[in-house]
């Protein structure tokens, strides 16, 4: 059961801590509450009809927290088996070093989220720019003035607390968004930027430290609350079959289609025509259900789709 968060466990993340794996054990602690907040969120339902997989940030310096733990979060978003089916899609769309900085999924996927830094708690929805099916899906819709509008109404029927924002833009609460906002933060997220520059698209309040800790056990239910007003927001934006505004089953279909009508089979040999591989001769290991060919290039596995490689006579 949630105890409530204490001054110790907001200490664990003074920056002094930040790069060293003496403290932690201390984040292990705090990991372990974040744990039990996830499961105070219930079995909240994506847009899939399926329960939303709950993960927690790393308690130690690693390269997708560069190497620094100034924060902990735990996470709730779409499960493995919906991932698989869009990432190759996302990740063809993120640069190589995008992804060596940050291969973690809450980069390419949208996500509610409750978090623990040094002198506050953050609760709420968060879209990376990188997170390209779902960030489409958004613009997308929200391109549309009747689905702008539902999204707006959406927004301003939150608790009056919350913000909604673009990283490097102003945060404006949430029941004062208008018509345009919407449409204006979604161009702001896409827009061009340097690598290493964080773009975020968020929905949050953010509670300072002596307030979470005032709330005692009660900040899992203040977390359930706010997670599950912000569903309607999540499930608007999130990419499934049936929400699919940027005809991405079409694509998943033509996959499918396209190894048919190029014979391809498990044991072909095959020779890739594209990329740094390109001429290299291989064996169709495996195709998954993505239209994806899994091909063994001597003791090197790839992944690739049907149009990058030729079948050997």
């Amino acid at each position: 059961m949630f105890a409530g968060l204490t001054e110790r466990d907001f200490d664990a993340y003074q920056p002094q801590k930040w790069r060293s794996n003496t403290f932690n054990l201390e984040r292990i602690a705090v990991r372990e509450k974040l744990s039990l907040l996830g499961r105070a969120a219930g079995a909240l339902i994506g847009s899939d009809g399926q329960p939303l997989m709950v993960e927690l940030s790393a308690e130690h310096p690693a390269l997708w927290n560069h190497r620094q733990v100034d924060c902990q979060q735990v996470f709730l978003s779409r499960g493995t088996e919906a991932r698989r089916q869009l990432d190759t899609f996302i990740d063809r769309g993120r640069s190589m070093a995008s992804l060596l900085e940050d291969p973690s999924p809450q980069r390419s996927h949208i996500f509610l989220f409750a978090g623990i830094w040094l002198e506050h708690v953050r609760i709420g929805l968060r879209l990376h720019a990188d997170a390209r099916v779902d960030r489409e899906n958004f613009e997308k819709q929200v391109a549309d003035r009747w689905e702008a509008q539902t999204f707006v109404e959406q927004v301003r029927g939150l608790p009056p607390d919350l913000t909604i924002g673009v990283d490097g833009g102003p945060s404006l609460p949430a029941s004062s968004c208008e018509d345009s906002t919407i449409p204006a933060l979604v161009t702001a997220l896409a827009a061009p930027r340097a690598p290493s520059e964080p773009r975020w698209f968020s929905i949050s309040p953010r509670l300072d430290r002596a307030a979470a800790i005032a709330a005692g056990p009660h900040l899992a239910a203040t977390v359930h609350e706010i997670l599950i007003a912000l569903m309607p927001a999540y499930q608007f934006i999130a990419w499934t079959p049936d929400n699919d505004h940027i005809s991405m089953r079409d694509q998943l279909r033509e996959r499918t289609a396209l190894i048919k009508r190029r014979g391809l089979a498990r044991q072909d040999k095959v020779r890739v025509v594209g990329g740094m591989f390109a001429g290299r001769a291989g064996t169709v290991v495996d195709i998954d259900a993505r239209g994806m060919l899994k091909v063994l290039l001597g003791s090197v596995p790839l992944k690739l789709r049907a149009d990058e490689v030729e079948k050997d006579p």
